[in-house]
């Protein structure tokens, strides 16, 4: 179906187009924003009186998701974060009193 990284959608659209193909199962995966979208979604399929099971799976760098103890894009972003906090090291190393600021997210 796509993405929409903040863009508004028209749920009816999507929830009829569930219909028309014949899902029964839609996986979403996002963040907060996310979250606060699947509510309509579902309040979509149940005013069409449709029987679509929606999965969350959450998604965020941050890893502030409340009761999951790691989501995804959370080991992307240590990892990717690593050679960053490494190459600041080195730099406030080269010098006396030196210090590395690395800001990863916020």
């Amino acid at each position: 179906m796509g993405t929409c990284r903040y863009q508004p959608f028209d749920t009816e659209q999507m929830v009829s187009r569930l219909k028309d193909q014949g899902v029964n199962q839609l996986y979403i995966i996002g963040g907060s924003h996310t979250s606060q979208k699947v509510d309509e979604i579902q309040k979509a399929i149940k005013k069409n009186n449709l029987v679509i099971s929606v999965v969350v799976m959450p998604s965020s760098i941050d890893n502030d998701i409340p009761f999951f103890d790691k989501s995804f894009g959370f080991e992307t972003a240590t990892a990717e974060s690593v050679p960053f906090i490494l190459a600041a090291n080195v730099e406030a190393e080269g010098c006396e009193l030196g210090i590395g600021i690395v800001r990863i997210m916020g």
